[in-house]
Order: structure tokens, then sequence, then C-alpha cells
């Protein structure tokens, strides 16, 4: 928590403040080819990580986002 998430390489670059963790949400229990319930990936991620799924974010700087671009995690200084 506290990092920050930067989308793309080119400017300007997306970025979104990690603020909290969230609980876990029954919709990583949907394929999401056949959107038919799945259990397994619900229990796996209680499992792994410590039943938190999600975050919220706040925006810090708005962006393009496009598929296929890195996303990089800073967690100090400047972004």
């Amino acid at each position: 928590m506290g990092g920050t998430l930067v989308f793309g390489e080119r400017e300007p670059r997306a970025a979104v403040r990690v603020t909290i963790r969230d609980a876990r949400c029954v919709v990583l229990n949907l394929d999401p080819k056949t959107a038919e319930q799945d259990a397994r990936v619900l229990k796996t991620v209680v499992r792994l990580n410590q039943n938190n799924a999600e975050v919220y974010g706040t925006l810090v700087r708005t962006g393009i986002i496009s598929a296929g671009e890195p996303v990089s995690l800073v967690v100090d200084g400047e972004v």
C-alpha cells in the first residue's frame, strides 16, 4: 500500500496511487471466457493473498492506457 502504479511508456503516463486493500470479491469466481462460476480462483486468492484480491486507488495523473503496455509500481519518489 502506498505505492503508485504507472501505466505505459509514453507521456502523459497515467498513474494511480494504491491506497487501501479490499476484501475478496465474488467476481473472481467467474471464468472470464465463459462467465461460469469456478471457486478455485477465489480459494487460491484467499490462500496466497491473505484474503485480499483488490485494492482501491486514487488517480494521480491522467493519461492514455493501451493494451500490452507495461505497468510499473513506484514505491517511493517522483512518479
